[in-house]
């Protein structure tokens, strides 16, 4: 027989309460199970996810500089970097 989980209480504001619940209810399942769901996505994506953002963002910032070059030149002007 499988063990029961332990109860956790748990205070909300309204706002928040009701926010959870109406996502809740958009995603077909309960406010505990929603919440279960977004406690673990947020777990998830913690590390490594957040790691591939910035990697992500990196390489779209090298390529919108080298996009502003390229107008640049097509436009015949020069661009002098603010850094």
């Amino acid at each position: 027989m499988a063990k029961p989980v332990p109860e956790f209480r748990l205070r909300l504001p309204e706002k928040l309460r009701a926010e959870i619940e109406e996502q809740a209810k958009k995603n077909q399942r309960s406010i505990n199970s929603e919440i279960l769901a977004r406690l673990q996505n947020s777990l998830t994506l913690d590390a490594y996810d957040w790691e591939m953002i910035a990697s992500d963002v990196e390489k779209l910032k090298d390529q919108v500089g080298r996009l502003r070059d390229d107008v640049d030149e097509l436009s015949g002007r020069r661009r002098f970097d603010e850094d």
